[in-house]
């Protein structure tokens, strides 16, 4: 989920508490529960590896931020949506 810090939160359903932050707003998660893509303000896109955290990866190209994020059932490709159409 995103917030209005520019994070967004993987939440512990049982507790209600956010479990992980992540730099970015809009935030997809891959098939297998083991990658998190993020849109950014900065016109990026990030890959998060949840275990432990870390960028896996910076893409660019957007030339506005990136507002919506979704990854393909088979987790095989990246779609990023951004105001720069």
């Amino acid at each position: 989920t995103g917030s209005l810090d520019n994070k967004a939160r993987i939440w512990d359903i049982e507790t209600g508490k956010p479990r992980q932050a992540f730099k970015g707003h809009a935030a997809a998660i891959t098939p297998e529960g083991d990658h998190q893509v993020t849109g950014h303000k900065e016109k990026t896109a990030r890959v998060w590896d949840l275990e432990t955290g870390q960028t896996l990866q910076v893409l660019e190209g957007h030339e506005s931020t990136i507002w919506s994020t979704a990854i393909t059932p088979d987790g095989e490709r990246l779609v990023t949506g951004s105001q720069d159409k």
